[in-house]
């Protein structure tokens, strides 16, 4: 398991992972926005444009996060943490 981190500390980590990846366009495609208020258990959700779903998980993988479940709808995706 995965030593905890402030909500901070995730934001940017996973910030980061994107940016890195996809760079500033991309970025701006993607519109990621990480939900502060649905963070808890050192467990997140991050809210993006579906079409670039396949992009974003494969940027959050080679940042070593950990992608447990995707949702097209924020209800049913706070059923995971």
């Amino acid at each position: 398991m995965r030593e905890p981190c402030s909500k901070e500390q995730a934001i940017k980590h996973v910030e980061k992972a994107l940016q890195d990846f996809l760079g500033i366009l991309g970025m701006s495609k993607v519109n990621p926005v990480v939900m502060k208020d649905k963070m808890k258990n050192n467990k997140g959700i991050v809210r993006i444009n579906h079409r670039f779903k396949d992009e974003v998980i494969v940027a959050l993988s080679l940042a070593k996060a950990d992608v447990i479940h995707v949702s097209g709808i924020l209800n049913k995706a706070v059923r995971y943490l």
